[in-house]
């Protein structure tokens, strides 16, 4: 079952996904924050405690907390 996503939900992103971007991204990259807007549950975006903004689908991240 998918998770539904809000504004203000802490999330983080799934392992394989959080490897991949530091093995060929970022690799200080956090991989979790809090939501800032919901694209109709297909794309997330995120703010990080770093203030940086990224992008995810609804599959790609899990609730923390």
């Amino acid at each position: 079952m998918l998770s539904t996503f809000k504004v203000g939900d802490r999330v983080g992103a799934e392992p394989d996904v959080l490897a991949q971007m530091h093995r060929y991204g970022d690799p200080d990259w956090p991989g979790y924050g809090h939501i800032v807007s919901v694209g109709g549950q297909s794309l997330i975006w995120v703010r990080d405690h770093l203030g940086g903004e990224w992008g995810l689908p609804a599959s790609s991240l899990h609730h923390i907390d």
